[in-house]
């Protein structure tokens, strides 16, 4: 109410992120597991039963595909409604079975359900593929490498992850417990950890899907290059049945084609991936008991976290309300030390003078200083990280960084003249693939960097001892997190 005039606003959602399963259900469609059971074409798939006598739905590569569109969908929906009227028991049209709740103003019951990546590459395609590669059902294909799982676990122990993972890559151990994040990590580097183990035809065509979704996935994605992640995804489909059998040609994989299209009309696949959501999921499972309503639960909850919230103002002792708003609030944000332009530096700082060699650097820069105060991470134009290098990557590393074009790594991050600076050494680098490369050496010269200048970082260092770099995969945008 304001100068008791009333104001009124609608608020529209433009797009719905789920998984396979539940983006049938929002859809009102039959399950990806059935006929026409794609929420984004007309691909009917069939009933397919492999060695082992297991029947399972797939999806062989079927070119020139009838995609749907909105209006079609509501033309089925319509048709389906006539049939039943007719006394039919049919179960479904063209996989609608149901009226979808989602059936609301401005909103594209197809193109605006779009294609999750979390679930359906690394969750789907990558694991599968990679399951495949480890069943001992297979010792007699090709592309079996379950005896090479010690020589894979030895490269695995010495992989080390951008520190915005969640989680680094365990060892084939414990493959059956990996998370989304893992198979994400796995994915990038089996063309690297996998290239002296798996025989090249495999490593070639599973290439194809690594670079196409980095593509997809970048944040300087163009028409072009969304039509060449198009065609390789198209080759990727195509190969699996070529290479592992038609029974491995999923509706994961099928739903790869969609891709391009979901990018086209939504933008890179990092501005809807599915991460942040899972994330909650945790919290969402303490705010209910037992499979009673549990939706009603949730909200009850969470209208009685917002009274206790409101009923803390009333307290009378402001320590006991300072206390229960820390309890009820998120603290475990980083704490900024200092901020300078667009950098961040976090914690607190160590102070010391410069030594004959770094004052040399300084001069050469006509900037004088003699004092610098260092801090051990810091975070660049709110989405590239950056850490001062320990000697030894570890599991996590946010040491390496791309400054113009070039490859540094960053051995002291500091605060000098009220700016922020680190030291650097270039990192001397062969290409051997889009987002892979081989580290030929690692200049023994320091130079300074201005932290402002870091544009792009997110790379994963591949290690063959822990003291020493040997391969780079570059992360495709600046922005994804967890």
């Amino acid at each position: 109410m304001r100068n008791t005039e009333t104001v009124s606003s609608n608020v529209y959602f433009p797009i719905c992120v789920a998984d396979s399963v539940a983006r049938c259900m929002c859809q009102g469609s039959i399950q990806f597991n059935g006929s026409h059971g794609c929420s984004w074409c007309l691909a009917q798939g069939e009933s397919y039963r492999d060695a082992l006598g297991k029947r399972r739905w797939i999806y062989p590569p079927t070119p020139n595909l009838e995609l749907r569109t909105k209006d079609q969908f509501l033309n089925h929906l319509s048709e389906y409604s006539e049939i039943l009227g007719n006394g039919s028991s049919a179960s479904s049209h063209f996989g609608i079975k149901e009226v979808s709740p989602l059936l609301i103003p401005k909103f594209d019951i197809v193109d605006c359900l779009v294609f999750d990546y979390m679930h359906t590459v690394f969750l789907g395609v990558v694991r599968t593929v990679t399951n495949l590669w480890l069943n001992p059902n297979y010792h007699g294909e090709d592309f079996y490498i379950g005896r090479k799982t010690v020589q894979i676990n030895e490269s695995l122990a010495n992989v080390a992850v951008p520190g915005y993972f969640s989680c680094a890559v365990r060892t084939l151990n414990e493959v059956a417990f990996w998370k989304a994040s893992e198979w994400r990590t796995w994915m990038y580097i089996v063309p690297v950890v996998l290239s002296d183990i798996l025989q090249s035809v495999f490593i070639v065509h599973f290439a194809k899907l690594v670079k196409a979704i980095m593509d997809l996935s970048s944040a300087a994605i163009s028409p072009n290059s969304t039509s060449f992640a198009e065609r390789l995804l198209l080759e990727f489909t195509d190969g699996i049945q070529n290479l592992y059998g038609k029974e491995f040609c999923s509706f994961n994989a099928h739903a790869l084609s969609h891709a391009p299209k979901c990018v086209k009309n939504w933008e890179p696949l990092f501005a809807y991936l599915a991460f942040q959501f899972e994330n909650y999921n945790g919290i969402l499972l303490n705010l209910f008991n037992g499979a009673t309503n549990p939706a009603k639960q949730i909200s009850n909850r969470i209208d009685q976290l917002f009274s206790s919230i409101e009923l803390s103002y009333s307290m009378r002792s402001i320590s006991a309300t300072d206390y229960f708003i820390k309890l009820v609030k998120n603290i475990g944000s980083r704490k900024i030390g200092v901020s300078v332009n667009s950098v961040s530096l976090f914690g607190k700082y160590r102070q010391r003078y410069l030594n004959s060699s770094e004052k040399r650097i300084f001069v050469e820069h006509d900037i004088p200083c003699n004092q610098i105060k260092i801090f051990k991470h810091c975070l660049v134009k709110s989405n590239t990280d950056a850490a001062n290098n320990n000697g030894s990557t570890g599991k996590r590393c946010d040491s390496i960084v791309e400054v113009n074009g070039e490859i540094f790594m960053i051995s002291c991050i500091f605060l000098a003249n009220n700016d922020a600076f680190c030291f650097g050494q270039k990192v001397c680098l062969r290409e051997l693939g889009s987002y892979i490369y081989k580290v030929m050496s690692v200049s023994k010269r320091t130079m300074l960097i201005k932290l402002e200048n870091v544009s792009s970082k997110f790379i994963i260092v591949c290690t063959k001892n822990s003291n020493e770099i040997s391969y780079l995969v570059k992360m495709p945008n600046t922005v994804e997190s967890e």
